[in-house]
């Protein structure tokens, strides 16, 4: 259930700032994007010796070996069949084991590249920059795997591939079952699709720009194409009810935010209901922050003008009449769905009394 006569308003503001505890870069150090602390964090090459039993056959008894089947693992699961992902978990957890074959593998082949890099940073010339780049986004990915079972790059790799086996074995043990979706929930599904992808471009584009990655002026063409697209992506709703939605998205970009004078995002939510409560206890952190505001009833227009002037987007997940054309007559645009049903015609009637 629903916040009930709800109004959204999301401040939407673009900082250029660089992170106040960034290290200052050179333009040289900036154009290449990578940085000698990256290389730090790649690791030296390991040749793995111990695997866990079951994950490998017998025949598969060196490193070499093993690295060669586990590429071809890795690539039929998060390539050729990455649609079935999110049917077979078990498959994903193991496809992250054999990606940790395939990694060292890597580091082991561009070894000499990673010293030269090193030896001449920060002249590097596009054919370096190119391999040693492929490196960094492998290890991105890496630490994104481990992370996302508790584990860090600091962890020992025998050891992060046991962690990885014993979930693969517990998740392996499910039984699968098959719903078919209705053609509205394969709709919405594509439209969640598509927002978490723009959602994770921004995100991306954000944390390199704090990191001074890429230059101001590529981070300001690269975000506003993306979030144009984002915005295209949410008005293409048919029923935008999950308030939910709208503040993890704000949570998730504002991790990367510039400085904490210079928010990107903010929403203010207008209205009272009985879900008030337990949204308030859910994003505290964010109210404490200044970037969620839960403003209450608003019913003199004075108030409510300045809020309508100053949002750069209204949003309408529930009933909707004659707000939407409020905030239209103020230039602001509405994002709403089109289910009738919720549709108000707000007509004026007269009664006996």
């Amino acid at each position: 259930m629903m916040l009930r006569k709800l109004l959204i308003f999301i401040f939407i503001t673009i900082g250029l700032s660089t992170s106040l505890n960034a290290i200052e870069r050179s333009i040289e150090e900036i154009k290449i994007g990578i940085f000698l602390e990256d290389i730090d964090e790649f690791g030296e090459f390991y040749k793995i010796n111990n695997s866990p039993k079951g994950m490998f056959p017998e025949s598969s008894n060196t490193f070499h070996l093993k690295q060669i089947r586990s590429q071809k693992k890795f690539i039929d699961t998060f390539v050729k069949q990455k649609g079935l992902m999110e049917k077979y978990t078990d498959r994903v957890i193991i496809g992250m084991g054999y990606f940790e074959f395939f990694y060292m593998q890597q580091l082991k082949e561009n070894k000499k590249d990673i010293i030269r890099f090193r030896e001449n940073y920060p002249n590097i010339n596009v054919g370096l920059k190119k391999k040693i780049n492929k490196i960094y986004g492998l290890n991105k990915a890496r630490k994104s795997m481990r992370e996302s079972i508790g584990l860090t790059l600091g962890d020992n790799v025998e050891s992060t591939l046991q962690n990885y086996y014993v979930l693969y074995k517990l998740l392996n043990q499910a039984e699968i079952q098959t719903l078919k979706l209705t053609r509205e929930e394969k709709k919405n599904r594509k439209f969640h699709n598509n927002i978490s992808k723009y959602v994770s471009k921004l995100k991306s584009l954000l944390q390199d720009n704090l990191d001074q990655r890429i230059t101001d002026q590529k981070f300001n063409k690269d975000y506003t194409q993306n979030f144009k697209k984002l915005l295209k992506e949410l008005k293409k709703a048919q029923n935008f009810k999950s308030y939910e939605l709208l503040a993890s998205f704000i949570q998730e970009i504002d991790k990367h935010k510039q400085s904490k004078k210079n928010d990107l995002l903010s929403v203010v939510i207008v209205g009272e209901g009985n879900e008030k409560a337990r949204l308030q206890r859910k994003y505290s952190k964010l109210i404490k922050r200044g970037l969620v505001h839960f403003a209450g009833d608003i019913y003199d227009e004075s108030k409510l003008c300045k809020y309508f002037k100053n949002a750069h987007l209204f949003v309408s997940p529930g009933n909707i009449g004659l707000t939407a054309i409020h905030s239209l007559s103020y230039g602001t645009p509405v994002v709403s769905h089109n289910n009738f049903i919720c549709i108000q015609p707000n007509v004026k009637y007269n009664t006996p009394s």
